[in-house]
């Protein structure tokens, strides 16, 4: 994968840089304000990521920043770096969508993680395929619903981001971390509330495999 830092404070950038070295990861530009982003962008559009850093230098901010870059490129995923966590910064941050949030001091562990889910393609939509077919039940992946034989089967929108987390990792484990970072924006415990979510999945999907696994997280066989 091809990364870009774009981080206010050196020495996150730097410790991203070393970390995505030892990692085999590939660090094709780092810079800290958005208008070196762009003027990068230009040249070279082909990236896969960017961590960045939700406070710039220079007039334009992160948020500011990864708005423009959705509008430039769909396929460049975009993971946010912040200090803060409130209630304001995350609700502002997830109308880009980005792929992931991480909160500094920046964990390895939570790097790693982030790293894991942007590495493995979402299953389904590398093949073109329509759905996705899990025991009884068919996902339909152009609609984004669930289906039962003929009937729909009703999810809410925090259910149905669950459902397609597991089934775009089909057969692989996601860690309570990683749910927990797509699901709600943040690194703050939410054990509790992830598994009323799994329980209400189980409950109008009794028939998928949801299986879980303690201190490794969840997966749809």
């Amino acid at each position: 994968m091809k990364l870009i830092i774009a981080q206010k404070e050196g020495v996150t950038a730097l410790f991203l840089k070393q970390t995505f070295r030892e990692l085999g990861y590939e660090v094709v530009f780092t810079c800290s304000c958005a208008q070196d982003l762009f003027g990068y962008l230009e040249r070279e559009r082909n990236i896969d990521a960017v961590f960045m850093d939700l406070e710039l230098k220079g007039p334009i901010d992160g948020i500011r920043a990864a708005h423009t870059l959705r509008q430039r490129s769909k396929r460049t995923k975009i993971i946010f770096t912040s200090s803060f966590s409130d209630e304001y910064t995350m609700e502002n941050a997830s109308f880009v969508d980005p792929e992931g949030f991480l909160i500094k001091p920046i964990a390895r562990g939570d790097l790693e993680a982030v790293l894991q889910t942007l590495q493995n393609p979402r299953k389904g939509e590398q093949s073109g395929q329509e759905h996705i077919l899990f025991g009884p039940y068919r996902y339909d992946l152009r609609s984004r619903r669930v289906y039962e034989n003929r009937g729909e089967i009703d999810l809410t929108k925090r259910e149905l981001h669950c459902l397609e987390l597991l089934l775009h990792h089909k057969g692989s484990h996601l860690s309570k971390e990683q749910l927990t970072m797509q699901l709600w924006n943040t690194q703050e415990d939410k054990g509790v509330a992830l598994r009323e979510l799994i329980y209400r999945l189980r409950k109008k999907l009794p028939k998928a495999a949801i299986a879980s696994r303690v201190r490794v997280g969840y997966m749809i066989k």
